[in-house]
């Protein structure tokens, strides 16, 4: 950029917006480029501001490379606590009223407002059965809830389990039932009871053994409830359905069985559904196609939540990247280790359609915690369709899945942890500093959470790093280029001694003037950029009449005085559209002050 013509530059602080650069509407709603005042939106998105969806043009099933899924950063819910959440996420919207439960035996609403900012509740809306014999006599967890519109009743499907006796070698009989609420969902009551289960299997209880069918995951697609569910004593997953006009009322399911939906749903046979995540089941609206998300130990090269993909309910494919990366033994707790447990899913407005955005729920404890301390952890997924044929002509395997890899701040001390899980307090985030691979590609190579617990200081490494030196390995992280690639930005690895001990990842070349400049980048992250044919072309012109933005950020003062001059090498700064728009950025404040965003523009001249 040194051999362009003419420069001119801005200095934006927080308190100013520079015209020229949100000359588009609504800075093209992070999901497109802006040219000349125009928003080019990403592939299946339209309108002025690139806010409309369009149909996909396929699915994700038919075609899993043609997507790419980004997730964002961890996002504190509630917590900690050690009785819930104990089950996936239940999200209902009745009338533009939103409301989500937890369960663990009692099904407890634990927050109701008119957006995913809520009033917190702590109420019981379903309970246990009233004698030790009932099938649900150890606990009602509801699962899934819909709402007919026609009478405004609403329908919740619940996990039931009795005879229970846990520690010996985790007893119990697993079912499920149906209630019904008829006050928007602030009780539930269980009509017909006990004759309001609607699947259970043909063998148990068993005295020593887990048995019944239940967790279930339900969807209404193509006029129909479809029901998966978790079969404990044969350790797989089977599917019923119901018509919709039905209610999902008891004697109208049918499992699925030998290709036919044949049996019932109560003492009727199941086959066994291969290539499914979990039972936790939803809709992704805009193409038609069924999401399963759950949890993996190995899976790819890497390990974690994992999404499969089907276009009949029946048939599934795993695509073939996780969303997030855990260690092997993550979903266990076991000693030493973080738990990860009950993924689960929830449209912006609520309810199991999904839309190409969506937040993705889960418990989260730290290491050592167990269930003992369970945070309830969610974070934003967007999917975006996008064109292979582009990244063939550079030569560029595009990634399926982009983790965020996230900056925090300790505010009492002023450490930094670049860390892809969520950070309690006192450790609050700062900004998305880019993206990592969640399996091995080409030209990768994988990360960790490394921690020096002598001096307290978190920082990424290479895992023969962090376990020779003594360190504790706290977390696989992801994978990380080793080479640049399009749509990536260097990033080094610099080490503060001075007020504490302090080693961080930045994209800044001189380390942000707290540490000696380093000349090797540590590796080079993912862009969270769309990815377009301008963004993966090797070799953009900036052609006459156009323009093209790139963005430093910067903590306090500690900035390149010469960043102002024609001479400055700004070849380390990256593109700024979408960085305007990142939450952790724009307005944010931290304990050392307001963050200052610089950026350059270059033009040629006639």
């Amino acid at each position: 950029m040194k051999t362009l013509l003419n420069s001119i530059f801005c200095l934006i602080l927080l308190s100013c917006i520079c015209s020229t650069l949100c000359s588009c509407p609504n800075g093209c709603s992070s999901r497109g480029v802006c040219k000349n005042g125009v928003c080019q939106c990403n592939q299946g998105l339209s309108g002025a501001d690139c806010s409309v969806v369009l149909p996909f043009t396929t699915s994700i099933a038919s075609c899993p490379s043609c997507f790419i899924l980004t997730v964002g950063a961890p996002e504190y819910y509630s917590g900690p606590g050690w009785v819930y959440p104990d089950g996936p996420i239940i999200s209902l919207n009745y009338n533009g009223n939103l409301s989500l439960y937890q369960a663990n035996g009692n099904t407890v609403m634990v927050a109701q407002g008119g957006a995913y900012d809520f009033l917190l509740q702590n109420k019981v809306v379903l309970s246990p059965g009233n004698d030790s014999t009932s099938f649900d006599a150890c606990g009602s967890w509801m699962m899934r809830s819909f709402t007919n519109p026609q009478t405004g009743v609403i329908n919740g499907f619940y996990h039931a389990e009795t005879s229970c006796n846990y520690s010996v070698s985790g007893q119990t009989h697993k079912s499920i039932g149906i209630a019904q609420s008829y006050d928007g969902g602030n009780s539930f009551v269980k009509n017909n009871y006990p004759q309001n289960k609607i699947i259970d299997s043909n063998i148990g209880p068993l005295v020593g053994t887990p048995t019944g069918q239940g967790d279930p995951g339900i969807v209404v697609w193509n006029n129909y409830y479809y029901l998966y569910f978790q079969d404990v004593y044969y350790n797989d997953i089977g599917i019923a359905r119901s018509p919709v006009s039905s209610g999902g009322a008891p004697g109208s399911w049918t499992k699925y069985y030998n290709g036919t939906w044949s049996q019932p749903g109560i003492g009727g046979l199941h086959d066994t559904i291969y290539g499914i995540s979990s039972p936790q089941v939803y809709v992704h609206t805009p193409s038609n196609t069924l999401l399963s998300m759950g949890g993996n130990s190995v899976w790819n090269g890497g390990g974690g939540a994992i999404i499969s993909v089907s276009l009949d309910g029946v048939s599934w494919t795993y695509l073939g990247d996780p969303i997030l990366v855990a260690s092997s033994d993550c979903f266990s707790g076991a000693s030493g280790s973080e738990l990860l447990a009950y993924f689960s899913a929830a449209g912006l407005g609520g309810g199991y359609d999904l839309g190409n955005s969506f937040y993705l729920y889960y418990l989260w404890a730290e290491p050592y915690a167990g269930f003992t301390a369970r945070y309830q952890i969610r974070r934003l997924i967007t999917i975006d369709q996008v064109n292979q044929s582009v990244s063939a002509q550079v030569g560029v395997s595009i990634p399926q899945s982009k983790l965020s890899l996230t900056t925090y701040r300790n505010k009492l001390t002023g450490e930094r942890w670049d860390t892809t899980e969520y950070c309690r307090s006192p450790y609050t985030p700062t900004r998305i500093l880019g993206y990592l691979m969640t399996r091995p590609y080409p030209s990768s190579r994988q990360v960790y959470d490394c921690w020096n617990w002598v001096n307290g200081d978190h920082f990424v490494s290479f895992f023969e790093e962090c376990i020779n030196n003594g360190y504790n390995n706290l977390r696989p992280l992801g994978f990380i280029w080793m080479a640049r690639q399009p749509n990536s930005t260097a990033v080094y690895r610099c080490s503060s001694t001075s007020p504490i001990t302090d080693t961080f990842l930045t994209d800044d070349i001189n380390c942000e003037g707290l540490a000696t400049p380093q000349t090797t980048p540590f590796g080079y992250l993912m862009n969270g950029l769309p990815i377009t044919a301008d963004v993966l072309s090797k070799d953009a012109i900036i052609g006459q009449g156009a323009s093209n933005w790139l963005y430093l950020g910067e903590w306090g003062s500690h900035f390149p005085s010469t960043w102002n001059t024609v001479e400055y090498d700004d070849s380390n700064w990256i593109n700024g559209f979408a960085h305007l728009s990142d939450r952790y950025n724009l307005g944010s404040k931290t304990f050392f002050g307001a963050s200052n965003y610089y950026f350059i523009q270059h033009f040629k001249v006639p």
